[in-house]
């Protein structure tokens, strides 16, 4: 585009092409209007803290909160697990991501959280014991518990269980649970990690952050 001619009325302060329309209007409360697309060759966009992109002009649902998008991030975190009785003791408990081997990585989108969690070729030297239990969630989860069953494991002693255990968010932790055949679901023994055994454990799911 050339400009062509920069005009001011009472109001507002427009910027005209070669055919004479006007492709940009800045109001005088200093908000930029581009008449059609923009497109950046380099750099970011930077939003303000508490702002985002709006989709205000699209239609809405009959129970619509916010039309904001006003977050985006992906980083990794420190996952840790073990029985909810002595998870707080390092030898009882496994780690992945910065402080251990394997990975733990997240992506959040708006209020949704997406994770992976890879325990790799880790094992302790005191059984973990209680409920299983898995800490280091990047953020805190809403308060509507989120099942997350994306799991895969190798050398985990599942002969108890019979299943691949299911977990289920908590603040800013998982809890293992077991999903019985025409039964309540039970809370997962930790005793499914064996001690001095190299465990591989994955999990990965999605839940909704405060």
């Amino acid at each position: 585009m050339a400009i062509s001619k920069i005009g001011r009325n009472a109001t507002d302060t427009g910027i005209s092409d070669s055919s004479d329309a006007t492709a940009i209007t800045i109001s005088s409360a200093e908000l930029v209007t581009v008449a059609n697309g923009l497109t950046l060759t380099d750099g970011d966009v930077t939003v303000a803290s508490g702002h985002g992109i709006s989709f205000a002009a699209t239609s809405d649902g009959t129970t619509m909160s916010s039309e904001l998008f006003d977050d985006y991030e992906e980083g990794t975190f420190e996952a840790t697990m073990g029985g909810h009785t002595n998870i707080g003791t390092a030898a009882a408990a496994i780690t992945a991501g910065p402080g251990g081997d394997g990975t733990a990585r997240y992506t959040k989108i708006g209020r949704m959280v997406h994770f992976s969690i890879y325990f790799f070729n880790e094992s302790t030297t005191t059984q973990a014991s209680g409920n299983l239990l898995m800490n280091g969630l990047p953020f805190a989860n809403a308060g509507n518990s989120s099942i997350i069953n994306g799991t895969a494991t190798y050398n985990v002693d599942l002969s108890a269980e019979n299943v691949t255990p299911t977990f289920q968010t908590s603040s800013s932790s998982l809890y293992g649970l077991t999903l019985r055949d025409s039964n309540t679901w039970a809370d997962t023994g930790a005793s499914i990690l064996p001690n001095n055994t190299a465990i591989y454990f994955y999990v990965t799911g999605t839940y909704e952050a405060t």
